[in-house]
């Protein structure tokens, strides 16, 4: 969810990948003054130690404008190194990219040539080009011998990169690394140290970005209309939520005893619960609601509370490639059950239209097309024919009456209405169906329309779904009700263009409500 959640870039990815391409070539016979840094370059560890036994320069410069230094850490070559350090190679100079010694062994994971370095005076400190700090490389790489010895010899243990504020904590916790945790909370790290937060972004109206597509009497991507979509704020995370996010349960027990704010929120006032839930990270979840103090009934600032964002990731739409929803459904619900069991509101309320959730599926962007903010966990379950949700809520007193704020209720999201070919998650037609049933058994308009004068009949007739058009129908569903952009039931059976999506027939149904208009004795538009 924050940008720093990215990895910083590592400064010495070029020179590593110059060792990559030329480590197992044999050169040209170099020049006199370059020797020993060529034969170290080349993995002459031979003639690198006869030309130490010669005096030759350990400082010279070599192919790359780089020491000998360098190259033999690079290959982790321990031996002939500390022999290089002992005839007075400078242990902290740098190549051209600004790469030390030091760097590349911690890089490397080699606890062993940090030890030496570092036993030679090499700089603690140091940074990589892009501002993070060694100790954050080690962290983040979780080998605990590095970390000790980089603190041993002086490293800053809440040293923050430049760019996003990030600390080696952060780094350890994110990877779930944690021993590297303990180490760090040892020698005093910041436990609610926070991320850098940035600006929060311009909303982006609905149709209003060049280059994308859109349709007659429709919303790209299901946004209000007033304001639009708006991209999460970047920053304000701390070690626990980089931990429950990824889900390391180790890692989050051992910052929580060391007194990580539990419910800390990060700059979209996600706390550790929510982001957890919303990264499908369920064990993460189950291990928080155990915590005391837990906060279960708060709200993001899209709106999201722990228990609606259960029921989204439980049904979250398709993946773009496999079009399967590759969620592991059951432990979600029974998350749910859980939530519901320690007092989570069932009838909470988004307040904006939530972020794509390309990290977990892969998805390019939603074709939804209609507002839904306002939507309760009932209503969300409704979409997906998750009857199984939606039962459950009811026994914990949901109202299902409770409609999106631009009218759309849970019979028509169970229908269809804001269904989206290849993208939309349903547990079927007949689990849809049985959804549009208990809504009607529960008191719902089978003719009321939303904003957009869409109803229920309208959204089986888009899906293509025979079964729920019959029943509507049967209902007392109205087969010549027109849209605010005068289509009925039949236009919409025809296919109407969505954002980006051509208009995509259903010769069935368009046969169904054609034959149920003539026996009606209505004119066919």
């Amino acid at each position: 969810m924050s940008h720093a959640s990215l990895p910083a870039m590592r400064g010495f990815s070029c020179l590593l990948g110059a060792i990559s391409l030329l480590g197992s070539v044999t050169l040209w016979a170099a020049e006199p003054a370059h020797r020993l840094a060529d034969a170290a370059m080349n993995r002459d560890f031979a003639t690198v130690n006869a030309l130490i036994a010669q005096h030759a320069d350990p400082n010279e410069r070599g192919q790359f404008d780089t020491p000998a230094l360098q190259w033999l850490v690079s290959v982790d070559e321990v031996a002939t190194t500390a022999k290089l350090l002992k005839a007075g190679a400078d242990v902290n100079a740098t190549t051209p990219l600004g790469i030390a010694a030091l760097n590349l062994a911690v890089s490397n994971g080699s606890a062993t040539m940090t030890s030496l370095l570092l036993d030679a005076g090499a700089n603690p400190n140091t940074t990589e080009p892009s501002g993070e700090s060694l100790l954050m490389t080690a962290a983040g790489s979780g080998v605990v011998e590095v970390v000790r010895a980089l603190l041993e010899h002086g490293a800053k243990v809440n040293a923050r990169d430049p760019v996003f504020g990030q600390s080696a904590l952060m780094f350890a916790a994110r990877e779930g690394h944690a021993a590297v945790v303990d180490q760090l909370l040892k020698a005093k790290a910041e436990v609610n140290a926070r991320t850098t937060v940035e600006p929060p972004p311009a909303f982006i109206k609905p149709n209003s970005v060049p280059g994308f597509g859109f349709g007659i009497g429709i919303l790209r991507g299901g946004v209000p209309a007033d304001r639009g979509r708006r991209e999460p704020q970047q920053g304000g995370m701390s070690p626990l939520l980089f931990a429950t996010r990824n889900g390391h349960v180790e890692a989050a027990r051992l910052l929580l005893a060391a007194g990580a704010e539990l419910n800390a929120r990060e700059a979209n006032d996600i706390w550790p619960l929510l982001i957890a839930i919303s990264n499908n990270q369920m064990p993460m979840a189950e291990f928080l609601l155990q915590q005391k103090g837990v906060l279960i009934n708060g709200q993001d600032w899209y709106g999201r509370s722990p228990l609606w964002e259960a029921v989204n990731v439980r049904n979250l739409y398709l993946h773009n490639a496999t079009l399967v929803n590759g969620i592991e459904r059951g432990p979600v619900l029974q998350l749910i059950q859980h939530l519901l069991a320690a007092g989570a509101d069932p009838n909470v309320r988004t307040k904006e239209t939530p972020p794509v959730r390309n990290h977990l599926l892969s998805i390019t962007g939603t074709l939804e097309w209609v507002d839904f903010t306002g939507q309760t966990p009932f209503l969300a379950a409704a979409l997906a024919g998750d009857v199984t949700v939606m039962k459950l809520l009811l026994e914990h007193h949901a109202d299902p009456m409770i409609n999106t704020f631009r009218g759309t209720s849970p019979l028509m999201a169970a229908a269809g209405v804001n269904w989206v070919y290849a993208q939309t998650f349903t547990e079927g037609e007949a689990q849809s169906l049985a959804a549009v049933k208990l809504c009607r058994e529960l008191g719902m308009e089978v003719n009321q329309a939303n904003s957009m004068g869409v109803t229920a009949l309208h959204g089986a007739a888009n899906r293509g779904s025979d079964t729920i058009i019959r029943y509507l129908v049967e209902q007392g569903a109205d087969l010549t009700a027109l849209d605010k952009e005068q289509r009925s039931a039949l236009d919409w059976a025809k296919g109407v263009f969505l954002a980006t999506h051509p208009p995509e027939p259903k010769p069935k149904s368009i046969a169904l409500i054609s034959s149920l208009l003539t026996a009606q004795h209505k004119d066919i538009r």
